[in-house]
């Protein structure tokens, strides 16, 4: 009895981090698919100094090839309206998801770069409910800048959990951090109001070494597997599962005799 005890457990525990693992796995996440990275809207700098080409190169990704960099940062985006390429619920709807990742891949042969995501939310004009849409209404969210080096990939992300915001003060309810005053730069949850209007997705390269980076290039691709998992309703209920087969599991352990031989 001992012995089918201890197989029970070697059979069951594997299942439950199984179970847990595949609900981790589920998560939802946006990026940016090479249409979106080949598109009118990413064919010209935001703002920053630097300029660059773009190379649709076979497989995933896009190539970026960037002159000019400076420790002033270059950045390129997707303003409102948004494009329909991402999966959203539509337009400017992006409350199916939990987090904005993307792998940048540095192809230069020396030097490195810094790069970050970011996106905004709240919209300026209209009204829904009887909440009228203004400028204070609008949120910055990005992620920390990230150091990339020549022969290295990494994957950014901006976690709705919680992220770093800016032009957040002075956010009106229902927004994220509404009616707080909540300062600038600090980490806050993108609620689920805001991310049903977000209004600009983009990111920003730059060169933070005093100039010893100008050029690089860097391939840009939409993340296959998220870096840190994002809890969706698929990991709940197989949490619940596992957590029911455990207390099965435990109730008899605890409660069956078992004879001593």
């Amino acid at each position: 009895m001992l012995c089918s005890r201890r197989m029970l457990a070697c059979i069951l525990l594997p299942a439950i981090w199984t179970l847990v693992g595949a609900g981790t796995a589920s998560a939802e996440w946006f990026s940016l698919p090479d249409t979106a990275l080949m598109s009118p809207e990413f064919a010209t700098a935001a703002w920053g100094p630097a300029t660059y080409t773009r190379t649709d190169v076979p497989g995933p990704g896009v190539r970026y090839d960037f002159s000019g960099l400076t420790g002033s940062p270059t950045a390129i985006r997707d303003n409102y309206p948004v494009m329909g390429v991402y999966g959203q619920s539509g337009g400017s709807d992006f409350s199916n998801f939990n987090s904005y990742n993307v792998t940048f891949s540095n192809l230069s042969d020396s030097g490195y770069v810094h790069v970050n995501i970011f996106l905004n939310t709240g919209l300026t004009q209209g009204s829904d409910g009887g909440h009228t849409h203004s400028s204070i209404c609008d949120a910055y969210w990005e992620n920390s800048w990230i150091y990339l080096e020549a022969g290295t990939s990494v994957e950014v992300l901006v976690e709705f959990g919680g992220a770093t915001a800016y032009n957040i003060s002075d956010n009106p309810v229902p927004h994220s951090e509404g009616g707080l005053g909540s300062p600038d730069g600090g980490t806050y949850k993108v609620n689920l109001y805001d991310r049903g209007q977000v209004t600009n997705i983009g990111f920003q390269v730059a060169d933070f070494s005093g100039g010893g980076s100008p050029n690089a290039s860097l391939l840009i691709e939409a993340t296959e597997n998220p870096r840190v998992p994002v809890g969706g309703p698929i990991g709940i209920s197989a949490l619940a599962a596992a957590l029911a087969l455990t207390a099965i599991w435990l109730g008899r352990r605890r409660w069956r005799w078992v004879a001593p031989f």
